[in-house]
């Protein structure tokens, strides 16, 4: 891709995509600063977009792909969805082979992953030049996206984690169900040391053969793992990322 675009709209791109990484190997727009109007100065472009989804989230992100070229005409967004399965390992693949999309989604492991491999190009620099007034230390973590201070990734989305419990479970042992708890007493009544004392109260050697039988949490993956470390005021990574 060897097409020019202006600074300004570089950073639109950016920004209103929430790009994750964006690939040096894809050979990026150069940002140029002309002063002009971004209309005039913006040729006809095509830039990659993926992320992990199945066919189901196909028109969700043709139609977003759609809405974005509505608001910036002569960006065309060329949307790319892979299965869960395959993407943590395609994604890497593509990177080494200079075929990956020019920005995609991605989870820590997989932007450090990334980065090392020398796949991202630094974003703070078009961030800047645009004007935005960010703290790159509220929305990015270190070692997610932030390499010695320089920005290669932007959250693109929050997801949420939810506790599922079991009602019968907790209304069979008289306690209260955690979802009443928050809804009437916020984090007074939800919070780690409640999880803590149910957990206790729930975990059981139901035949007395000295073998835990109930378990009260269960079914923690790595992307989970990652959420109750950072809600508990603890991180993966140290400052240096080592």
């Amino acid at each position: 891709m060897t097409t020019t675009i202006s600074r300004r709209s570089m950073i639109k791109w950016m920004a209103a995509g929430s790009a994750t990484a964006a690939l040096a190997a894809c050979a990026m727009p150069v940002a140029t600063d002309t002063g002009g109007d971004d209309m005039a100065d913006m040729e006809e472009i095509s830039i990659g977009w993926a992320r992990h989804g199945s066919e189901g989230d196909v028109p969700t992100e043709t139609g977003l792909a759609e809405l974005f070229k509505s608001k910036h005409p002569g960006v065309t967004v060329e949307p790319l969805v892979l299965p869960w399965g395959d993407y943590n390992t395609k994604i890497p693949v593509m990177v080494a082979g200079g075929t990956a999309p020019d920005t995609f989604g991605c989870h820590p492991a997989l932007m450090a992953e990334t980065h090392t491999a020398g796949g991202s190009i630094p974003l703070t620099d078009f961030i800047d030049a645009y004007g935005a007034d960010l703290n790159y230390d509220d929305v990015v973590y270190h070692g997610d996206a932030l390499f010695d201070g320089v920005v290669f990734g932007l959250p693109q989305k929050s997801c949420t984690h939810q506790l599922r419990y079991n009602k019968t479970l907790l209304q069979e042992a008289g306690m209260p169900l955690p979802g009443d708890l928050y809804w009437e007493q916020g984090a007074d009544g939800w919070n780690w040391n409640t999880f803590i004392e149910m957990g206790k109260e729930l975990t059981k050697d139901l035949d007395g053969d000295g073998e835990t039988d109930q378990y009260f949490y269960g079914g923690s993956g790595g992307t989970n793992q990652l959420a109750l470390i950072r809600a508990a005021g603890g991180e993966v990574f140290d400052e240096a990322v080592s």
